[in-house]
């Protein structure tokens, strides 16, 4: 005879989905698996969380992501209803993908028009309407899509275009994306003649 696998409990529940976020956990998905505040506050008073910042922990025995700092920007930014609203963008998406030498010193995120929250220091925010397409998820960090950042890039003046055809090497040489089609993309696009040559000579 069978038996039925014993239930997780909310801890293991709750650790599961840390560890896919390199140890951080928000309150609302802990309130979703079972841990309602004063459980929160239980186990951070207890040591067996601590809070980074409002709405955010970490498990202590976790090891963190080497994108901690880009998953606590986005993981605390969410709207009432507890939805992620900030994707990882730009620069910073070239850093999550590991392509070209850029080294943002600021965090890179895009937000929908509309949003108004405020982010802390060290945070670049674009202001696009993102598909589900222009999106995915690398080593936990919600982020922009290869291609998708590739285009925002080429959009912003600010960029060097030296980095940029790093990037492009890079995403090329691995198979990422078909730098022919990216070509005719960006000749597309409503940027000046003369970053379009820069960016692709």
């Amino acid at each position: 005879m069978q038996t039925p696998q014993s239930k997780k409990s909310p801890r293991q529940a709750c650790i599961i989905v840390a560890q896919r976020q390199g140890g951080l956990l928000t309150a609302r998905q802990a309130s979703a698996l079972g841990w309602k505040k004063q459980h929160l506050r239980y186990h951070a008073f207890a040591g067996n969380l601590r809070r980074v910042t409002h709405g955010l922990y970490r498990f202590p025995e976790l090891t963190p992501s080497p994108f901690d700092d880009l998953l606590r920007a986005t993981l605390a930014a969410t709207d009432r209803r507890g939805v992620q609203i900030a994707t990882i963008s730009h620069a910073s998406a070239l850093m999550v993908h590991a392509i070209g030498e850029s080294m943002p010193s600021k965090i890179h995120l895009t937000v929908a028009p509309g949003v108004r929250r405020r982010f802390g220091k060290g945070v670049v925010v674009h202001r696009a309407i993102l598909k589900r397409a222009d999106m995915t998820m690398s080593d936990g960090v919600r982020v922009t899509t290869i291609l998708r950042t590739l285009h925002d890039l080429a959009n912003d003046a600010e960029f060097p275009p030296d980095q940029f055809r790093s990037a492009i090497a890079d995403a090329t040489m691995r198979g990422m994306v078909n730098a022919k089609i990216l070509r005719e993309q960006i000749n597309a696009l409503d940027i000046p003649a003369t970053r379009k040559h820069a960016l692709l000579q």
